[in-house]
């Protein structure tokens, strides 16, 4: 049997989201490209201090649903609203159908990454009131036990003060469950003398532009899938509305990647002589003329300078270096005012020219293109 909500011309979803956050703006894309989909259907942005004087002529309402004050009283009584949960703050979530990360495989992502890198010394960085918190903690302690390592120390924002322990576990994989605290805890690290990365990997979640490239060392971080759940959360609702009896279900979004920058390269190598090549190189990064060059001044045959680099990274020393420079260029562009030219020479490229060619090279946006970005204040695409 067929809702007549759905035949109705107009079907009026409520929305709540924090579009200053990434994540959350990851979201918004998902729902509107559903809406393109749908022609009879349009979604209104509501503040959670809303409160209608009058029925309100929606039929859904999707937001985080177990954080208080996110969703006004008035929506979560309404037996005719139907809701969509897109919250894992709480370990005792709001009833019903829930979209939401899939935190413990963004847990077992992080630490098949900082494997990879060969580290031995594990440490994560929660948020112990939050239910997604514990869950990606739990995957990463999980993959790093099925992997033979069962030690792994523990922090939060109340650790602070011992966090002097951590220059016995150096160097060491450090992941924190969000991008947010990630770079408060990168300002702390970098002011009690700390090497990021030499000392320190950090790795963050949520790939939030408006954080990892503001950070004082541009942040790497895993990429969640907020459109995904925007999206799902949107053909959720409209199951919801198609069927008069449905149950309750959870449905958890895997991450899609990670987005390496600088917080957590150049660390954990085997090779002593490559960590030192690398550590010149990004010392001299505008001065370096070729790589015979760096081998001269590191007093290494070039020959041999180039089998450790391969052996270790799998490239060679000349495009580990043009990679570098590349991103201290994209870092410069939305963090100095200093125009292309200048940025160039500040980089290594010398001239906007050989710049360009490499952004081109590596698939990347042109410089311009990024700085246009970064000047685009965040905005609210969803009706007010």
């Amino acid at each position: 049997m067929v809702n007549n909500q759905l035949t109705s011309e107009n079907i009026i979803v409520g929305v709540h989201l924090n579009l200053a956050l990434g994540f959350h703006s990851q979201i918004a894309q998902g729902i509107l490209r559903f809406r393109n989909t749908r022609r009879n259907w349009s979604f209104i942005h509501l503040r959670p201090e809303y409160v209608a004087s009058e029925p309100l002529p929606i039929v859904g309402w999707i937001g985080h649903l177990d954080e208080p004050g996110t969703t006004p009283q008035n929506i979560r009584d309404a037996e005719s609203i139907h809701l969509i949960n897109i919250s894992n703050r709480s370990a005792n979530p709001f009833p019903g159908t829930r979209i939401i990360n899939d935190d413990r495989a963004i847990g077992r992502m992080a630490a098949r990454y900082f494997l990879r890198k060969n580290f031995r010394h594990f440490a994560v960085w929660g948020l112990p009131e939050h239910n997604f918190s514990a869950e990606r903690q739990l995957g990463f302690q999980e993959t790093l036990a099925e992997n033979g390592v069962n030690e792994l120390s523990f922090y939060s924002y109340k650790d602070r003060a011992n966090l002097a322990s951590l220059r016995h576990q150096l160097p060491l994989a450090l992941f924190v469950v969000s991008d947010i605290p990630a770079k408060s805890l990168m300002g702390y690290l970098l002011r009690e003398g700390f090497r990021i990365p030499h000392d320190i990997a950090l790795l963050g979640v949520d790939n939030d532009p408006h954080i990892t490239l503001f950070t004082s060392i541009s942040l790497s971080s895993i990429i969640t899938d907020g459109e995904s759940i925007g999206f799902q959360a949107c053909e959720q609702l409209e199951i919801l509305l198609r069927e008069e009896k449905n149950q309750p279900k959870t449905l958890r979004i895997p991450p899609r990647g990670i987005q390496e920058r600088f917080s957590t390269e150049t660390l954990a190598i085997k090779d002593q002589r490559v960590q030192q090549i690398q550590d010149y190189m990004l010392t001299h990064l505008a001065e370096i003329q070729n790589i015979d060059e760096v081998a001269q001044a590191l007093h290494i045959h070039r020959r041999h300078l180039d089998r450790c680099f391969i052996s270790e990274l799998q490239i060679t020393p000349a495009e580990w270096l043009a990679r570098k420079r590349m991103e201290r260029a994209q870092e410069l562009l939305v963090q100095s005012n200093d125009t292309v030219d200048i940025i160039a020479e500040r980089t290594g490229f010398g001239d906007r020219r050989r710049l360009n060619r490499t952004f081109r090279k590596y698939a990347q946006p042109r410089p311009s293109e990024i700085r246009a970005n970064q000047k685009q204040q965040p905005s609210d695409n969803l009706p007010q």
